[in-house]
């Protein structure tokens, strides 16, 4: 794949101290967490229930916009380092916080990316936090790559179960990459990588660029299709949007031109009703986030990076909402279930 001496040839993965320098990166990351704070102020809420929704940013976001000269360094860097030109093919922060700890399961990024125009050679992950061993660092599988690429797991799947952790002789194999501030972690498209479970629940950012060497675009990359988990990470979204459409129809209130964020405004007046309900409270906080996560979605870009919003409203609402929705449905075919209206639904 590449035609260089760079030690990412031989095994797939390079470590790279203070590829930027850490006093470089501290004016970016201070902005970065400014524009958070910014972030959370326009959606009228608390930095903490912004992060509690939202653990991934792409460019093009404000919390990116910080490491415009960050990025440049990083090209002439990198193109020092393999003797190619290299273009930038995408940008993410990412963070693991005390809402988004889990472990990331094993996987490799380029099963994920069947359309050819998203092909890209090799990730730069740039830790902007110091990361010990107990903070979820980085896991790699330094192999070379024999251009075998597995089906991409759906690891947002409410029954997922990473197979690769419970495999001795893989696990026996990963390095593990604790990191300061500015240091990076180089790995191409084929590396097989994750993260463990955060023990210390610490904020961790990390600027993850993707790069395409300009000779390395390949003729035909055979990409098998995903495994799709049961309600994972390709079918969540629309399958919320059934159940909480479901859940309105009970009460005269489903609008299928409604947003999602209007429908989990309505879907919220009525919790008090749904006598399945358990913990109300959790439901109205899933529910809170969810939306919260759609509105930084529109406004800045952000995205969830390891499904935690979808699969904590699945537990907390959508479970037992669909079962009691099937149910209902089923003690009458010919006509619609009808339940009151709380006097105070949105019209």
């Amino acid at each position: 794949m590449l035609t260089t001496d760079a030690e990412i040839l031989t095994n797939g993965v390079d470590f790279l101290p203070e590829l930027i320098n850490a006093k470089t990166l501290m004016v970016p990351i201070k902005a970065m967490h400014m524009h958070i704070d910014c972030c959370a102020r326009e959606m009228n809420c608390s930095r903490s229930h912004y992060l509690s929704s939202v653990s991934r940013w792409a460019a093009p976001s404000a919390i990116i916009e910080p490491f415009t000269d960050v990025i440049k360094s990083l090209h002439k860097k990198l193109e020092s380092y393999l003797n190619q030109s290299i273009k930038l093919t995408k940008t993410n922060v990412i963070c693991k916080n005390e809402y988004a700890c889990d472990a990331i399961p094993f996987h490799q990024d380029i099963a994920y990316h069947t359309n050819p125009k998203e092909y890209y050679s090799f990730t730069c992950w740039l830790s902007l936090s110091t990361i010990t061993t107990q903070d979820g660092p980085l896991l790699c599988l330094p192999e070379p790559s024999t251009g075998v690429i597995e089906p991409a797991v759906d690891f947002w799947g409410i029954d997922f179960i990473d197979q690769k952790a419970l495999d001795k002789n893989f696990v026996e194999k990963v390095v593990s990459y604790p990191c300061n501030i500015g240091d990076a972690v180089l790995f191409n498209a084929y590396i097989w990588h994750g993260s463990p479970q955060s023990q210390t629940k610490h904020d961790r950012y990390a600027l993850v660029t993707r790069w395409l060497i300009e000779e390395d675009v390949p003729s035909h990359v055979n990409i098998p299709n995903p495994v799709s988990g049961k309600f994972g990470m390709w079918c969540c979204h629309n399958e919320t949007i059934k159940i909480l459409s479901a859940l309105l129809d009970l009460f005269s209130m489903s609008n299928r031109h409604d947003s999602i964020e209007l429908m989990i405004d309505k879907v919220i007046l009525i919790l008090p009703e749904l006598n399945w309900v358990v913990n109300m409270k959790a439901a109205e906080y899933a529910l809170q986030r969810l939306k919260t996560l759609h509105m930084a979605s529109k406004l800045h870009n952000a995205g969830d990076s390891q499904g935690v919003v979808y699969k904590t409203l699945w537990h907390n609402l959508l479970k037992d909402s669909q079962q009691q929705v099937a149910k209902l449905t089923r003690q009458d075919q010919q006509k619609p279930v009808i339940i009151r209206c709380p006097d105070t639904a949105i019209a």
